[in-house]
């Protein structure tokens, strides 16, 4: 002990220099016994440089840096102005979060989304107001429409349920607050995809299901819907084992049921929402709160309030590459891409007489255009 406490108190150029010398005599008894046994002592000298490996996994951050320093090298970028205010501030604030380099406009928001399915950032605008529960509170809230809507207050102890709808990439395309106390068919009406507009879909709006946990909810409200979940727990129960079956229920339920009587509501579990057929969208409940008086709108009539709807992308004409798109042609031999966008214009030009009747063969089929879904 004494001897370890007089080591402790050498000073540390001497206590180096003394470990240095005990290496070197052990260095030297291993060398004399091997020798002693007739193995000739080796002695290896390796210098091995490695190079430092940044193992920090790239935080929401440095994508939106390293974005927003891509966009601004672009030259055919839009927004220039824009990405240029939000790299000002990250110059000016390097150690900020996300959420105080996105700035709030009355009409565009800066919301940066990451893909689960994909190793890249896309930056989206949202079209929804800045502050969505205030704006529906101030629309309901006029001195003439108050005594309507005080009868259809949410009451105090309503709980508030944010779900986001994501695309095939897992990119969020829109978000809901929805109450518990709704149906699940009134959030049904709340999504809105170009499909069930374009070509063909308003035949079949009337069909829908949702697979919520493992169980299949149908919308039932009209006579001629069609139950997509018969054939798809009839195919599930004849391709997967019953103890690997993702069905919690063999029959499926009505839309009718409130958020509140589900069973079980899976946070951060993948659910579908199944239309026009064979379209799915998977959709995430993300939380849930109490309602507060002072920041949610506390008119029933609102919900489901959309608080995030994504910058949607409009193609344009074919023919003059100047004006957006209104048609989409389908199978015309006298195009040469299939589909086929077209603004009236070029349309009425290109595909009907003078005196107004439509060029033959009529073996083409056209429908209106939204924009990109």
């Amino acid at each position: 002990a004494a001897a370890a406490a007089a080591a402790a108190l050498e000073p540390a150029p001497a206590r180096a220099a003394a470990d240095k010398a005990s290496a070197a005599s052990a260095s030297g008894a291993v060398v004399e016994k091997g020798a002693a046994a007739g193995v000739d002592g080796i002695d290896i000298d390796i210098d091995i440089d490695i190079e430092p490996v940044n193992l920090r996994v790239p935080t929401l951050d440095d994508a939106v840096e390293e974005e927003v320093t891509k966009r601004l090298e672009n030259p055919e970028a839009p927004n220039k102005r824009l990405y240029r205010e939000i790299q000002a501030e990250v110059e000016a604030q390097p150690a900020a979060k996300v959420a105080k380099l996105v700035r709030a406009w009355e009409k565009d928001v800066v919301v940066f989304s990451g893909s689960k399915n994909a190793a890249h950032y896309q930056l989206y605008m949202n079209r929804v107001a800045a502050r969505p529960h205030e704006w529906w509170t101030n629309r309901l809230a006029g001195p003439k429409k108050i005594a309507r809507y005080r009868a259809a207050m949410a009451k105090a102890n309503e709980v508030i349920l944010t779900v986001a709808v994501c695309n095939g990439k897992g990119n969020k395309i829109e978000e809901f607050d929805v109450l518990g106390s709704q149906r699940l068919w009134e959030l049904r009406d709340a999504f809105y995809f170009p499909s069930d507009w374009m070509f063909d879909g308003p035949t079949r709006t009337s069909s829908a299901c949702f697979f919520i946990d493992g169980v299949f909810y149908v919308d039932r409200r009209r006579e001629n819907h069609v139950d997509y979940a018969a054939g798809l727990i009839e195919w599930i129960q004849e391709t997967q084992p019953p103890e690997e079956s993702m069905l919690r229920s063999d029959e499926a339920k009505s839309m009718n049921l409130r958020f509140r009587d589900l069973q079980n509501i899976p946070f951060g579990q993948k659910c579908i929402y199944i239309h026009q057929g064979d379209l799915e969208k998977n959709f995430y409940f993300t939380g849930m709160r109490l309602l507060n008086s002072h920041d949610d709108c506390p008119f029933r009539e609102a919900y489901p309030i959309l608080t995030f709807m994504r910058r949607w992308i409009k193609r344009k004409c074919y023919a003059c590459v100047q004006k957006y798109a209104i048609w989409v042609v389908v199978d015309s031999p006298r195009c040469p891409y299939n589909p086929s966008y077209w603004c009236s214009d070029c349309l009425q030009h290109f595909f009907k007489e003078e005196s107004g009747e439509w060029i033959g063969p009529l073996d083409y089929k056209i429908f209106p255009y939204l924009h990109e879904g």
